[in-house]
């Protein structure tokens, strides 16, 4: 006869579960098994039924219990006819169903990422909600991110904003605009430590996805490969174009942007596209085209303004855009989202002198003095020749000369 177990595994981490089947006490048979985070999965252990009336009792054995474990038990009646058994009196069945439930036997936080709606047509914006739940006694103060299937980053999680109250919840809200035909699936990490999935501290993840449903004729989306770019390098966006019914339609690009900006076709060397018109015939349905994208010096002084002294490339850091591709025969951008780090084989992003010494700015502070000088004194006095490269940036934040466009959606996609 077989034993068929449900195991729950509401834990926010993929669970490693080993089930054992006792009858009359005695280990009989055994299997094993990963589940996914907050889900569930059925198991199947034989047994070779011997007539007369047995307990049975099959246990579960998970990491995340601390080495314990939970079971599910009962009896069960063999009469001669080992294909009809009988569970606590019922009878009729060869096999045995039962549930059992894996929690954590601790934790100190959960979290849950959460979208709505879950399914749109054509693209458009969706809300996702983190939810934490703080075990603890004291404030708990967790780190990370909210990533696309590509691993470019949405949405950072830290400060005042990662800060749970004692033994209490919070729900972090946020809106992100989603296009391209298909299934999106977005991941959430936390941990109490770093921020990073390196295995130090608690860590969670959870995923939720939203389906885009294509409407027309057309499906558009865009892949940009490599998602996550460091400076100096580039990224090419594929546009994936196709019919779902035969027809011949022609798509004109018209504009490609980035961060918000317009940066094609403004002739900037560093943005390359493959080509500027696509045409879909019934016998040929599929096309793509690519735009490459050079993150470089040249495209920093267009798209925050050229420093007096060497350039603001190292401002990009840190920070996700948006990459949308515009045509004039579609109703909505195709786009997809990477996210700009240090140099390849450097972990800081304080190295590019992307400002002026105190000397060179002296100019520069002199005309700027009269539109905020409190300002201007204070942010020289705070930072001083030790953080030299960021004195132009700053003083141009404060005459009213913003580098990023202003957005009130909480999420961290430059554009979006």
């Amino acid at each position: 006869m077989t034993f068929h177990v449900t195991v729950q595994n509401t834990y926010h981490l993929s669970s490693s579960v080993n089930l054992m089947l006792y009858i009359d006490g005695q280990p009989v048979g055994e299997t094993s098994g990963t589940i996914s985070p907050d889900s569930t999965k059925t198991f199947s252990i034989r047994w070779f039924a011997e007539a007369g009336t047995h307990s049975y009792r099959i246990t579960a054995y998970s990491s995340r219990l601390g080495g314990g474990a939970v079971s599910s038990e009962g009896t069960v009646s063999i009469g001669p006819e080992a294909s009809a058994p009988r569970v606590d009196g019922g009878g009729g069945s060869n096999s045995i169903n039962g549930t059992i439930r894996v929690s954590p036997s601790y934790q100190i936080f959960g979290a849950a990422l959460k979208v709505f709606p879950e399914e749109v047509v054509g693209g458009g914006p969706v809300y996702f909600t983190v939810e934490v739940r703080n075990y603890e006694s004291g404030v708990l103060s967790l780190v990370g991110f909210v990533e696309d299937e590509s691993g470019a980053v949405i949405k950072r999680i830290d400060g005042l904003e990662g800060r749970i109250p004692a033994n209490g919840e919070k729900n972090i809200t946020f809106s992100y605009t989603v296009y391209g035909a298909g299934e999106h699936t977005f991941k959430l990490f936390l941990d109490n430590y770093d921020g990073k999935p390196n295995g130090e501290g608690e860590e969670h993840w959870s995923k939720t996805t939203v389906e885009v449903n294509p409407v027309g004729n057309i499906i558009a989306n865009m892949s940009c490969n490599p998602a996550v770019v460091p400076l100096g390098e580039s990224t090419t966006c594929t546009v994936h174009l196709g019919l779902r019914r035969p027809a011949t339609v022609t798509l004109n690009l018209e504009e490609v942007d980035f961060g918000g900006k317009k940066v094609w076709p403004d002739g900037l060397s560093g943005v390359i596209v493959s080509r500027k018109t696509v045409t879909l015939t019934p016998t040929n349905m599929q096309e793509d085209l690519t735009i490459t994208i050079d993150i470089n010096d040249e495209l920093a002084d267009y798209y925050f303004g050229k420093p007096i002294y060497k350039t603001y490339l190292g401002k990009f850091v840190g920070h996700s855009y948006l990459i949308e591709a515009k045509f004039t025969e579609l109703n909505y951008p195709v786009s997809d989202v990477i996210t700009v780090v240090p140099f390849k084989g450097d972990e800081t992003d304080g190295i590019i002198n992307y400002g002026l010494t105190l000397t060179e700015i002296g100019g520069f502070v002199r005309t700027a003095v009269s539109s905020d000088p409190v300002g201007i004194l204070i942010t020289l006095g705070v930072y001083g020749v030790t953080h030299e490269n960021d004195i132009q940036w700053t003083l141009e934040e404060i005459i009213g000369n913003g580098h990023f466009p202003q957005e009130q959606d909480n999420n961290d996609v430059v554009g979006e």
